[in-house]
């Protein structure tokens, strides 16, 4: 008996855990196209705020807070609108959760033939409101300025007040800034410093990081922008102001060796004083005028210093590759979020976004590296699948829950047009297909035979979304998925030109019944899998 007690208690404790692998896109706004933004984990839910946006003019866009139930179905929305007003909540991701167990946010808002301010909310797990609250002062010294976007946001433990940024630009010379501002645990703004860039140089300044690394010391971290007319003569670069916690500037660092290094992303303080962040950094095409990228993670010393970085092989056009976001999960262990690219040839016209997961140390080594790419229609050439991944947080059970975006411009693709809100529940492995970590080749000794060639395909028997996990130890060119019916039919087929790439496939369309998955590399057979659709 006392054996049996223990096992059902075992085995009702396991299933109230359990958090399912999810790949959720949806429209859940009353305007239209949806965006999620942040995103935090409990042991029963996902909570995720975003934005909606009407589809017709004037384009309204709403606030949405969501409370997402583990299987992925939703339990509570609450919506944030304004019949004459844009409320913009997903700019970037700064949802917090507030010392008394709630979630506070700031989001920009523009009135519709007015000028854009800033606002401050504060809600219950529930999605009630507890304080919302709108403010001018900045802008009516010279009803100049407007907001652009607000960037990084916290909530102080010494006095419970909150400190933020809000990007901002003037219309009368073009030059644009961060100010930082300090609100009252109840709301009302107490004071705001502006930090503008030069005018007629480096005339831009934008804000995406805000952390507080000592009792009376803040960081911001962004960049500032050098805009000319040609490609060519354009320059952003990382730049880092310490400032204590009246405003006031102590130091400030700008690093000029990368001429394009976009984004301050995810700043951090690490255990040893140093600093971590995530963005992208470019390079020019000179024949093209045109700007190229590879993601880019940067370690920093006590001083400010550069330790290590990490930076992608290949670069891509402008935004296509970058990371969003940076998770601390543990003093030595972080992932970073954002998106990369597939750059396909067969049957497509462009280039595939995808969301990316990449876990690495506090010494700049990978982990492993996971990416989430949507399968195109093969009839339909202007469609080009469209996934970028904003926030992360860690699950319960070790896992990761990813939100973002999808976008699907294609009148004839099963889902709906537009942008679709995008949530993703992997296994701590950042895993969509259970196992896919058996290939992952970091801290392994070199493969001396012939390697493997990693195919796993989750769910079989399948009736919606087929997830393909790819992995090699060497680099195939020409590398081709083909999807074959019973008869020997081609019913689809994409090349691979990522590694460690997990490929989502709509089959909800197929005929039931055994197909056979094949990739090949135009030379030998490299793998093949049988799949049911039911």
């Amino acid at each position: 008996m006392k054996k049996s007690i223990l096992l059902y208690l075992f085995l009702y404790c396991l299933h109230s855990i359990a958090q399912p692998v999810l790949n959720i896109r949806l429209d859940v706004g009353t305007a239209g196209a949806t965006i999620f933004s942040s995103v935090f984990a409990t042991d029963s839910c996902y909570f995720v705020m975003g934005k909606s946006k009407d589809l017709i003019p004037p384009y309204l866009q709403e606030g949405v807070f969501i409370k997402f139930n583990l299987d992925g179905s939703i339990a509570d929305t609450t919506y944030y609108k304004n019949d004459s007003a844009n409320y913009v909540f997903w700019e970037s991701p700064n949802l917090i959760k507030t010392l008394d167990g709630n979630f506070a946010q700031t989001f920009a808002t523009d009135t519709i033939g007015s000028h854009k301010y800033f606002g401050f909310i504060k809600l219950k797990p529930n999605g009630d409101t507890l304080i919302f609250r709108t403010y001018l002062d900045l802008y009516q010294q010279n009803n100049d300025d407007r907001v652009v976007q607000p960037g990084g946001f916290l909530q102080d433990p010494i006095d419970s007040a909150y400190y933020g940024t809000v990007n901002v630009y003037r219309y009368s010379d073009l030059v644009g800034g961060t100010a930082l501002f300090k609100i009252s645990k109840t709301g009302e703004l107490l004071w705001y410093q502006t930090y503008y860039g030069i005018s007629g140089n480096f005339r831009i300044f934008n804000a995406a990081s805000l952390i507080k690394i000592a009792p009376d010391r803040l960081m911001i971290g962004g960049t500032q922008t050098h805009t000319p007319a040609a490609n060519a003569d354009w320059r952003d670069n990382t730049k880092i102001l310490i400032v204590d916690t009246l405003g006031n500037i102590i130091q400030t660092k700008i690093y000029p060796n990368d001429q394009l290094a976009y984004g301050c992303n995810g700043l951090s303080q690490t255990m040893d004083g140093g600093y971590i962040y995530g963005g992208q950094n470019g390079t020019f095409v000179q024949n093209g005028n045109a700007r190229i990228y590879k993601g880019l993670i940067i370690k920093l010393d006590y001083n400010l210093n550069e330790v290590w970085r990490i930076e992608d092989l290949e670069p891509s056009g402008q935004t296509r590759k970058n990371f969003e976001n940076i998770l601390k999960i543990s003093d030595s262990i972080f992932v970073a979020i954002g998106r990369t690219i597939d750059t396909t040839s067969i049957n497509t016209h462009g280039i595939h976004t995808g969301g990316r997961l990449l876990k690495f140390n506090l010494e700049g080594t990978i982990i492993w590296d996971r990416n989430y790419h949507r399968v195109e229609f093969l009839e339909n050439e202007n469609n080009i699948p469209t996934h970028i991944l904003y926030d992360v947080d860690i699950t319960p059970d070790s896992g990761f829950v990813m939100v973002g975006q999808s976008q699907n411009f294609e009148a004839t693709n099963p889902e709906p047009i537009g942008q679709l809100g995008w949530l993703v529940k992997t296994d701590k492995h950042g895993c969509l297909v259970p196992g896919c970590e058996e290939f992952d080749t970091a801290g392994k000794p070199p493969v001396v035979s012939k390697p493997e060639i990693g195919l796993k395909i989750f769910p079989n028997p399948v009736n919606d979304e087929l997830y393909i996990y790819y992995a090699s130890q060497i680099a195939h060119e020409n590398v081709i998925a083909y999807l074959y019916n019973v008869n020997g039919q081609i019913v689809k087929q994409w090349a691979i030109n990522s590694n460690y790439t997990t490929y989502m496939l709509d089959v909800s369309q197929f005929a039931k019944g055994l197909y056979v998955l094949q990739v090949t590399d135009g030379i030998s057979v490299l793998k093949t899998e049988k799949v049911v659709v039911e």
